[in-house]
């Protein structure tokens, strides 16, 4: 989310020249494609294996990453970036929709309790991680620094 959102975000800033206006109206087409890639996948579930739609959207997401910090690089229009963003927003790793199969796993008595400590450590630590270390590593790295952080949590 940090990076679809907000380091796009700054990408269209710096490269495309966007005004703060037009960030917000770019991120509000992207929150659209959001939404409407949930409600695929929604409708997929009906026909496919929740699993099997997170192992293709994994294997998808991996080769992905690899070729983004030079697609980032190549991009000089905000179209470009949209199309990048609008296909991270479609693949992108969450446990959606296999959260039901996941959850099956604990314990009734305990399941609210110990999904929610799960959850909320997660995201911490998650936004706290990328938040900080993305900028710290595109200053240093350039848009290559996204892949000391986006491989590792993709394959976490």
């Amino acid at each position: 989310m940090h990076f679809v959102y907000i380091h796009c975000a700054n990408i269209l800033r710096s490269t495309v020249k966007y005004s703060a206006e037009e960030v917000i109206q770019h991120n509000f087409i992207i929150s659209i494609m959001h939404f409407l890639s949930i409600l695929l996948i929604t409708y997929l579930v009906s026909f496919i294996h929740p699993l099997k739609i997170l192992k293709t959207k994994f294997y998808v997401i991996c080769l992905f990453f690899l070729a983004c910090p030079f697609l980032l690089n190549a991009t000089s229009t905000g179209s470009e970036l949209m199309l990048i963003q609008t296909f991270l927003i479609f693949f992108v790793p969450s446990e959606f929709p296999g959260v039901p199969i996941f959850y099956k796993a604990f314990p009734v008595f305990k399941r609210f309790g110990s999904v929610l400590m799960i959850f909320a450590i997660s995201r911490a630590v998650m936004y706290t991680v990328s938040s900080f270390g993305l900028v710290f590593l595109t200053d240093k790295f350039s848009n290559y620094g996204l892949l000391f952080l986006l491989v590792p949590v993709t394959i976490c």
